[in-house]
C-alpha cells in the first residue's frame, strides 16, 4: 500500500504498471470508470456497488472494503487523527497486521526485533 497524490485515472493505471504484473492477474474491483482506460492489459473483472452487486461468481472487492473499513475505523476511533507526514507508517502497520493476522509469533519477532535495534542505536 503507497500513498499517492490523487484518485485520477492516471495515478490509478500508474500505480497499476508500477505494481501489478498483467500477466495471470485477475484484477477484481468494484465498478469505478477511473481503471476503464488504464485497465485494458488486465482480466478485471468487476462488481457494481450501485446496483446491490457485491459478489459475482467469486468476483468481489469485500477483502479490500473491509480492509479500508478497519483504517478508517482505526483512525476515526484509536489515534483520532493521522498526520500527512505519517501516513505512510500507518498504512504499513495495517498491512504488516493483515498480512501477519494469524502469525502471532512473527508479529511478536518483529517488534522484538525492533526493541533491540532501538536499544542499541538509542
Amino acid at each position: 500500500m503507497i500513498i499517492v497524490p490523487d484518485s485520477t485515472a492516471k495515478t490509478h493505471g500508474d500505480f497499476l504498471a508500477e505494481v501489478v504484473d498483467p500477466r495471470g492477474t485477475r484484477l477484481m474491483t468494484d465498478a469505478t470508470n477511473r481503471l476503464d482506460k488504464v485497465a485494458l492489459g488486465f482480466n478485471r473483472l468487476t462488481v457494481d456497488h450501485s446496483k446491490g452487486e457485491y459478489v459475482k461468481g467469486d468476483v468481489y472487492a469485500n477483502t479490500i472494503d473491509a480492509f479500508w473499513s478497519h483504517i478508517k475505523r482505526s483512525v476515526s476511533g484509536t489515534h483520532k487523527v493521522v498526520s500527512k507526514k505519517h501516513l505512510q507508517e500507518y498504512l504499513d502497520a495495517f498491512v504488516f497486521h493483515r498480512n501477519n493476522a494469524y502469525s502471532d509469533k512473527q508479529r511478536f519477532f518483529v517488534l522484538l526485533e525492533s526493541v533491540l535495534r532501538f536499544g542499541a542505536t538509542g
